[in-house]
C-alpha cells in the first residue's frame, strides 16, 4: 500500500519535500549509475520513513537526520568498485 494513502495530505508534502531536500543534500548528482540512484533513492525514503515513524515530523528535522544516518551508512558501504576488487581478490587466493 503506498505511503500516500496512510498519511493526510499535510503530512505527506513534508515527507516528500523532506526527501527531495535530504536526496540534494547528499550529493544525488555524483551518482550515474540509473540502479545505483534507485536504490540509493529508496535506501533514502527507508530512513525519512523511519524517522517519521520515530515520532520526528518537523521537515528541518527530518532532512537533518536522514542526511546524517545516509551519509554515515555511506561510510562504511562498499562501493561496486570495492566489491569487484574483493572478489577479484579472492579469486586469486584460491
Amino acid at each position: 500500500m503506498p505511503l500516500r494513502s496512510l498519511v493526510e495530505p499535510e503530512e505527506f508534502a513534508v515527507l516528500e519535500a523532506g526527501f527531495e531536500e535530504a536526496w540534494s543534500a547528499v550529493g544525488s548528482d555524483s551518482i550515474s549509475d540509473p540502479l545505483m540512484v534507485s536504490a540509493q533513492r529508496e535506501r533514502l525514503a527507508h530512513i525519512i520513513i523511519g524517522l517519521w515513524k520515530s515520532g520526528t515530523s518537523d521537515r528541518a528535522a527530518l532532512v537533518s537526520g536522514a542526511v546524517q544516518q545516509f551519509l554515515a551508512v555511506a561510510e562504511d558501504t562498499p562501493t561496486p568498485l570495492d566489491i569487484r576488487v574483493d572478489v577479484t581478490e579472492d579469486k586469486q587466493e584460491h
